[in-house]
């Protein structure tokens, strides 16, 4: 790991990375080759789409459970591996895995998106796991999948691993000189942005050093091309950017105008988008809190503040151990300006 400007490191992580691809597997569908792509994402998403096709179906099956958008369970385990110091070899990350008590590792799958089980000991208490469940903001498919995980545990804990394993063997392996490469040239792009550029990874305000997390860490991604994924952990006070490598280039070369409108009429075009504007216009809102309010589950929320954030309209800050989500009022109207200049 590299110190570049004041709370922001980087490095690269062949483990992030596979998760990237397993969750593009669970998500992709074939509307995404209609929507604008560069020569790169058109070439990945036809690699996404031949890899996924030809999966077993058990496999497939595995990655909606654990990688699915709306809960995306096995990325709860990026702070995990971190802290553990096995985020840079998967097959250590594999022998990690192994050797965790299979309640821990259920009781990470609590917390997803922005819900945090804050008391580890109900893990133990059927009935109070329950109520954390039933009053999270994941989806009622995606709660009943978590109930079965709790009361499978050693089940849960063997798919998981055999799904990695899997994934790595088959998909990640043959390609990892490859994206060893990929990683380095990203981290060396990473290391020419500037402290406000780095910042709109995350979208902090680089002028609110108190508003930062202690440790923030950037890792690039090939497969997450031009989004990104952000982990938060309270009590060590880091964050974790998986940064797609599409997205880092555009901060470092400017984007084209004409791409950024088309990205950003496809953005407003979202009616969840609009509505979590539209609230957070009234007061700035954490994760949790927004999801209740739109009724929409906190992975859902993740998913659509990632495009937000790429977009600059939508920033955050730290307040008493909660990363709140804020408009960008002066980059909206910024931004809306620049739409209607190209169109006039």
């Amino acid at each position: 790991m590299e110190k570049l400007h004041k709370n922001f490191y980087v490095d690269r992580s062949p483990v992030y990375e596979l998760f990237i691809l397993m969750l593009r597997l669970a998500n992709y569908k074939d509307k995404e080759k209609d929507t604008y792509q560069t020569q790169e994402n058109e070439k990945i998403n036809e690699w996404i789409a031949e890899k996924q096709k030809a999966l077993p179906e058990h496999i497939v099956d595995k990655l909606n459970v654990f990688f699915h958008p709306d809960s995306f369970f096995g990325l709860a385990m990026t702070q995990v591996f971190y802290q553990m110091d096995k985020y840079d070899n998967i097959e250590e990350s594999l022998e990690l895995l192994k050797s965790l008590d299979a309640k821990k590792m259920i009781s990470l799958f609590f917390n997803t998106g922005q819900n945090t089980l804050d008391d580890e000991s109900i893990i133990d208490d059927p009935s109070k796991v329950h109520d954390h469940v039933k009053d999270s903001t994941l989806p009622l498919n995606e709660k009943s999948k978590l109930f079965f995980l709790y009361f499978d545990p050693e089940d849960t804990m063997e798919r998981f691993i055999n799904l990695i394993q899997y994934c790595y063997e088959k998909l990640y392996k043959p390609n990892a000189t490859e994206l060893e490469n990929m990683h380095m040239k990203g981290v060396q792009t990473i290391k020419k942005l500037s402290v406000h550029q780095l910042s709109e990874i995350i979208s902090f305000d680089s002028d609110s050093p108190e508003k930062f997390p202690e440790t923030v860490i950037i890792f690039p991604s090939y497969y997450h091309r031009n989004h990104s994924i952000f982990s938060y952990d309270v009590k060590t006070d880091i964050a974790i950017s998986i940064a797609g490598m599409q997205l880092i280039e555009d901060l470092m070369d400017g984007a084209n105008m004409e791409e950024k409108v088309i990205e950003l009429a496809r953005a407003l075009s979202d009616s969840k988008r609009i509505n979590i504007i539209r609230e957070l216009n009234k007061a700035p809102n954490y994760g949790y809190e927004l999801a209740q309010r739109l009724n929409l589950s906190s992975p859902t929320i993740s998913h659509h503040m990632s495009i937000l954030f790429r977009l600059g309209l939508v920033t955050t800050s730290k307040y008493e151990n909660k990363i709140y989500y804020e408009v960008n009022k002066d980059k909206l109207k910024q931004a809306l300006a620049e739409m209607t200049d190209l169109l006039t």
